[in-house]
């Protein structure tokens, strides 16, 4: 019994250091992803040519093969352009939600230029809440004072002048 409890002691206590190890760089995450697009390209493409050699009849699944092949194309120029702010809403957003120390070791792998397009992204996320209404600053209304008239100096203050109304 206290074997299993230190085990597990031991396990809860190494357990963040397991998921750090886990978190991949943007550059890494961005490298796999095209690989990936790559790869599936290629898969693609040879369906394509082999169902092409093979001279079939069915120009419907010719036809089909040949614009996935082309979309897998498309596919690798859209890996090609991820963002830092990409990579914290595909990648982070799923699997590290709330782990703090995950994010940062993330953002200490980001360069300065990535820093930048991650704050210029979240900035412009705001403003579009701000247009929309649904940010917090847009229900605060800024503070409306009423101005008194102003009283001839030939007036007599009485006490009841001074209360507020």
């Amino acid at each position: 019994m206290r074997t299993q409890i230190f085990v597990l002691l031991l396990f809860a206590l190494f357990l963040p250091h397991f998921a750090e190890a886990k978190v991949l760089s943007f550059r890494a995450w961005k490298a796999r992803r095209v690989s990936e697009a790559r790869s599936i390209e290629k898969q693609k493409l040879r369906e394509y040519k082999k169902l092409k050699a093979a001279k079939t009849s069915d120009v419907d699944k010719l036809e089909m093969l040949k614009a996935r092949s082309e979309q897998a194309k498309i596919n690798i120029e859209i890996a090609k352009e991820l963002t830092s702010t990409d990579y914290f809403v595909l990648y982070f957003g799923r699997q590290f939600k709330g782990e703090k120390s995950a994010y940062v070791k993330a953002i200490r792998s980001l360069n300065h230029a990535e820093i930048a397009d991650l704050v210029l992204s979240l900035q412009s996320k705001f403003d579009q809440q701000l247009e929309v209404g649904g940010g917090t600053a847009m229900k605060l209304s800024p503070p409306t004072y009423e101005i008194a008239p102003l009283r001839s100096k030939a007036t007599t203050h009485h006490s009841e002048d001074l209360q507020p109304e």
